[in-house]
């Protein structure tokens, strides 16, 4: 019998839409058909060709990488045509014979104008240069093995003059934490190209490209203190988020740089998405599709990055009829996490959802995740008694602990996967605040509740990140400190039959009632046991299966 402890603590004008851009930090080529040339891609004859060169999965196919671009005739230049300054870009790239060449080009402006990273098969050659008014300089080569028919990661990091190109043999990975490093080929430094395009060079016409993957890290904004280091990329999410002076330098969230299997927008901690009712219609947005009125602000004085919607977007999922700010800011011994939704209309409207995608870094893959990766996330999702507490798999070092902050209506009251893909060992999965939509999925255990505002009215819900010791005790009395609800269960939360459970409830709320949705179920309290804040209670079902507790 399961046992679920619940705490429950009390006309605009519209800009004129435009169809959303095929985004290029995630376009891996799989939703094009064969022969179809993708949206936002410029260049010339090129095609999609689908299950020639499947990657392998410990040898399974991997289906949603089974797609390529390849050259079929007019420019052998193929760009997407997104600008970019400082970026980190990451592509996959076979040739398919020997002393056949592929390239990839960034910063490119035109056909004249550019920088390349170009291989040779079967001669082992690798070459960096730029071309300037058609004019070709090589600013760094040697040799590297390149075999035909080998699929091979392909990255270039580019801040300002510093541009660094490398390569692994690895599908999956590269330069991630200490695994996988890749070997760096080239590092250069050159000015003559600030900023431009990134995308693909086919020399001779032999070479075959997937997984197309940019992040724009010339709008990564960073605070720290002595506890954490924390890092806002060009979504508005948290891009980085570590703690300092620990034993392995573990990162608590993946993201592009470090994730190639789930990259692009709506994927991160501090993006969100909403579904919301206006005027008897109803819509949904997402800050990760809102790219056109997004600003990120940093405060360095006060350890503080905004980032915030306040004008309409004009993509079709973008923040419009309403603003979100984020705040995100280092107060003291923890991370405070502000969320500001306002109704910019006359009108009432009702917000059914508002979620939060989260990918920790828990997703397991090819390369020992005790030191680089997070174990399993400890979810309970309970309304404002709601927490994630997050360790290293090797354990070691501290913790970090995700909850409401006590002084809103912040909670977390319905816990979606997104993926159960088996290349992930704990997959992407997001938390909602409100979830009275998705709730129609069935994978929540607890009511599900709306937010309802008048026009011109907000709402402010804030969240914290703590560090906890590794002693879980720490991590019980900061919930306690904080107002919210410990909950400890002898002998656990699954029980045997005519087996009686004790739980410990340590809060400083007082506790009104205690009720079953079980009304046979017996609830006492032991006041012998019972101090101060700790009240301890016995409870015995009669009915199997799950039983709820409020």
């Amino acid at each position: 019998m399961t046992v679920t402890i619940l705490q429950l603590i009390p006309g605009t004008v519209k800009a004129e839409e435009y169809p959303d851009p095929v985004n290029g930090h995630r376009d891996i080529f799989s939703t094009v058909d064969e022969g179809e040339k993708p949206e936002g891609w410029n260049g010339g004859e090129w095609s999609v060709a689908i299950g020639e060169a499947a990657i392998d999965n410990w040898g399974a196919e991997l289906t949603s990488w089974n797609h390529f671009l390849k050259y079929d005739s007019g420019s052998r230049f193929f760009v997407y045509d997104k600008e970019y300054t400082d970026f980190d870009y990451t592509t996959h790239m076979q040739i398919k014979e020997k002393g056949k060449s592929g390239a990839v080009v960034f910063r490119y402006k035109d056909e004249n104008n550019y920088y390349y990273y170009q291989l040779t098969a079967g001669d082992n050659l690798f070459e960096v240069g730029k071309v300037a008014d058609g004019e070709k300089t090589v600013l760094a080569e040697g040799t590297a093995v390149v075999d035909t028919g080998k699929w091979y990661n392909l990255r270039v990091q580019a801040d300002g003059s510093h541009i660094v190109c490398k390569i692994s043999e690895h599908p999956f990975y590269i330069d991630t934490d200490g695994a996988y490093p890749g070997t760096v080929l080239a590092e250069i430094t050159d000015q003559t190209f600030e900023s431009g395009n990134c995308g693909y060079y086919d020399i001779d016409g032999r070479a075959l490209y997937t997984i197309f993957a940019v992040s724009n890290t010339a709008q990564d904004r960073t605070i720290e203190n002595d506890i954490y280091k924390l890092t806002v990329g060009a979504y508005g999410q948290i891009k980085s988020l570590k703690l300092k002076n620990e034993p392995y330098d573990t990162d608590f969230v993946v993201n592009e740089e470090t994730h190639r299997m789930e990259v692009g927008p709506g994927k991160f901690l501090g993006e969100m998405k909403f579904t919301y009712t206006l005027d008897g219609e109803e819509k949904t947005a997402a800050t990760g599709d809102s790219e056109d009125n997004r600003v990120i602000t940093l405060d360095s004085a006060n350890n503080r990055i905004t980032v915030e919607y306040t004008e309409e977007s004009r993509l079709n999922n973008g923040i419009k009829d309403f603003q979100v700010t984020e705040e995100y800011a280092l107060v003291d011994d923890y991370i405070q996490f502000d969320i500001t939704i306002k109704n910019d209309n006359d009108e009432e409207m009702t917000f059914e959802d508002v979620g939060l995608p989260v990918s920790w870094n828990n997703h397991w893959q090819f390369q020992s995740p005790y030191e680089s990766y997070v174990g399993a996330a400890a979810n309970f999702i309970s309304y404002n008694s709601s927490y994630v507490l997050l360790e290293r798999a090797m354990g070691g070092g501290n913790k970090l602990l995700f909850i409401p902050d006590p002084d809103t209506d912040a909670k977390l009251e319905y816990r979606k996967f997104v993926s159960r893909e088996t290349t992930f060992t704990n997959p992407p999965e997001e938390y909602y605040i409100y979830s009275n939509a998705v709730k129609e999925e069935g994978q929540g255990y607890i009511p599900s509740t709306s937010l309802t505002l008048q026009g011109g009215e907000s709402k402010k819900l804030s969240f914290r990140f703590h560090k906890v010791g590794a002693d879980y005790e720490e991590a019980q009395n900061v919930l306690y400190e904080e107002g919210s609800l410990d909950i400890s269960v002898n002998p656990g939360m699954i029980l045997p039959k005519n087996v009686v459970a004790e739980v410990d409830l340590h809060t400083k709320k007082e506790i009104d009632s205690i009720t079953a949705s079980d009304k046979t179920a017996k609830i006492t309290e032991n006041k012998e046991k019972s101090d101060g804040d700790h009240k301890i209670y016995t409870i015995s079902f009669e009915k199997l299966g799950r039983n709820d507790i409020t």
